[in-house]
């Protein structure tokens, strides 16, 4: 489709007004419909050339994995199959906003038979799957009258993953990653029941465990030494329910919440744990079966690209009722969620404590931002300030009080604000690990 330029505008406003003063000067009558014959003539030939000039070619090319709040690039290509060279200006994306809006290229001379390269950088503001738009490349017409658009619909989506995804995209190991955050896996010998290693008796030794062929060999009392068992089972169930929808640090909770199941997904690596993942609200919503985690990570980065906090209470029952059906085995039992202190907390402590009977389970709970007006020094407030401080007390103890009841059922509790999960997550993995409790 070709559109008239500011050029054809002012053109046609000088001729009309030189058909208005023909109006008035009748001697001059023929010269203005001279000039609009003129002007018709033009347009007519300047439109036909636009319509004849050939189309360029724009191509486009997505980073292979993009990561919340991460900068990535985006590159286009766009090319002159022509023997002439053409005027253009491009639109690129038509962008959603969380992805940085449209971009104005332009204008630019491309030669006959060039290939101009563009390069743009988003940073996503949301995950999942963000739909591109199409992109537009406006060509000049020869006497610039005229811009012909042409758009090209590329049909591509970018994949938006959690933070803390592909740990290869900055060369980091999960051994690496255990040790940005200050955290150090320790294997404790002298219990579980695989073979680590011999070594001289000590009189702390248990002489059950004393080696005697061993001993015979070298002269001297020779142990075994033993450490907990490998190829645990990890399970981190995610809540979608209303709650994780709350924003905090730029980010939902439910972000934070999958960035940190993918930090520890990492993590399992080092210890050759296998690692399921399960996301529900009021149904199930995903289900990635227990593997190892150079497997597992694939298809639960593709299971949280379809996950978005649902306006509704998450059930627990429903997580139970998965588990106890597809995880008959122990396992570490992982609960990203949030609650109320109200109608949802007897549910949350009745199924966590139906599951504790066979598994392992870590309960993290997901802090409202509120509640850290609660943990500052209190300030000097007055009027409606301290019936909201009061407020937030009260709720702050009903939740202490919660997660104090659920830690008596033999669940293992975390009660984090949303910006500091994965450390305190991965530490408490380890602790667990260590002390043999799955």
């Amino acid at each position: 489709m070709s559109y008239p330029t500011p050029r054809a505008l002012l053109l046609a406003s000088a001729v009309a007004l030189l058909t208005v003063v023909s109006l008035l000067y009748p001697g001059l009558a023929a010269l203005g419909w001279l000039g609009v014959l003129v002007l018709l003539a033009v347009l007519a030939i300047d439109l036909r050339a636009s319509v004849q000039l050939p189309v360029p070619v724009l191509a486009r090319s997505l980073p292979a994995r993009a990561r919340l709040q991460e900068p990535c690039r985006i590159r286009y290509a766009l090319s002159n199959p022509a023997p002439s060279p053409l005027d253009c200006r491009l639109v690129l994306d038509e962008l959603p906003q969380e992805l940085g809006g449209d971009v104005r290229i332009g204008p630019l001379r491309l030669p006959p038979g060039a290939i101009e390269t563009f390069e743009r950088v988003v940073t996503p503001a949301l995950r999942g799957q963000r739909a591109l738009g199409p992109s537009f490349v406006y060509v000049r017409s020869p006497l610039g009258l005229f811009v012909r658009r042409h758009g090209f619909e590329h049909g591509q989506t970018l994949g938006v993953y959690p933070a803390n995804s592909f740990p290869e995209h900055r060369g980091l190991s999960s051994r690496t990653l255990l040790q940005e955050l200050g955290l150090r896996p320790r294997r404790p010998r002298g219990a579980g029941s695989e073979f680590e290693s011999l070594r001289e008796y000590t009189p702390d030794d248990d002489p059950r465990r004393i080696d005697w062929r061993a001993s015979a060999r070298s002269q001297k009392a020779v142990v075994r030494d033993f450490h907990t068992e490998r190829n645990h089972t990890i399970v981190v169930a995610v809540d979608c329910g209303r709650l994780m929808a709350a924003q905090s640090g730029g980010a939902s909770k439910l972000d934070h919440a999958l960035g940190a199941a993918v930090s520890l997904v990492r993590a399992c690596a080092q210890g050759g744990d296998r690692i399921g993942f399960v996301a529900f609200d009021e149904a199930l919503r995903a289900w990635v079966p227990p593997q190892r985690p150079a497997r597992a990570l694939a298809p639960i980065l593709e299971a949280t690209l379809a996950l978005a906090p649902r306006a509704c209470e998450p059930s627990y029952r429903t997580l139970a009722n998965v588990l106890q059906e597809r995880q008959k085995k122990r396992a570490l039992i992982v609960l990203l969620t949030d609650f109320v202190e109200g109608a949802s907390t007897p549910g949350l402590e009745a199924y966590l404590s139906l599951l504790a009977r066979r598994h392992c389970v870590l309960l993290v709970g997901i802090r409202d931002r509120l509640l850290r007006e609660v943990e500052a020094a209190a300030p000097d407030v007055a009027g409606l300030d301290v019936y909201r401080r009061l407020v937030l007390q009260d709720l702050d103890v009903a939740r202490q009080a919660a997660v104090a009841r659920i830690a008596r059922t033999g669940v293992q509790t975390l009660d984090l604000d949303a910006t500091e999960i994965t450390a305190p997550l991965l530490d408490r993995y380890l602790r667990i690990r260590e002390a043999g409790l799955m």
